[in-house]
């Protein structure tokens, strides 16, 4: 295996229906839409039909050591200039992982690395070496914000696509192909 993807999987829907997540994003009722676990999922399922939903840091590190001779780890989820989320209630920031070092170097082929598919991760370098440091492994993020979309039909009120905004960045709608990480610390 030389890609493992994963996504974070506390983040559960604010919207109660179909029909109420599409009045958020279309802005028809008053609180704004943001992804959350069913849109990182299926972002990673168009990255890997074996993707993995990680609730909570344990998990992601444990998902990471089980395997051998990764080149990539994707991750996609909620993040910040100093901080990862796995879940609603689960995110780590500098001070977490100054008392939680994982040497993830084992797991990984010369010059792997893992990229952060979660908004702002890439905005603090400090973060950025932390996570590196911590891991052992090159570690990379989205300096600003990441767009992402649903795009639904109205009559059928179905939601037809979830994930990543490819028209934002110039990508073909049915590429698999992803914004660069423009940040990376080693």
């Amino acid at each position: 295996m030389s890609r493992l993807v994963l996504y974070g999987s506390g983040h559960p829907s604010r919207s109660s229906s179909v029909t109420e997540e599409i009045d958020s994003a279309s802005g028809a009722i008053q609180y704004r839409w943001v992804p959350m676990t069913p849109d990182f999922m299926a972002e990673a399922q168009r990255q890997s039909r074996t993707s993995i939903g990680v609730g909570n840091y344990d998990a992601f590190i444990q998902s990471i050591l089980r395997c051998r001779g990764l080149q990539t780890v994707l991750f996609f989820g909620h993040g910040g200039a100093n901080e990862l989320k796995f879940g609603e209630t689960s995110r780590i920031d500098p001070a977490f992982i100054s008392v939680r070092s994982n040497d993830l170097s084992r797991s990984f082929m010369s010059g792997g690395r893992i990229l952060l598919y979660a908004c702002g991760t890439g905005a603090s370098p400090t973060f950025l070496a932390a996570l590196a440091s911590s891991w052992r492994v090159t570690v990379c993020g989205i300096s600003s914000g990441l767009k992402w979309c649903i795009k639904w039909n109205a009559d059928r009120n179905s939601i037809t696509y979830r994930g990543i905004d490819r028209a934002h960045y110039n990508i073909p709608w049915e590429s698999i192909n992803l914004p660069q990480c423009g940040i990376c610390s080693s």
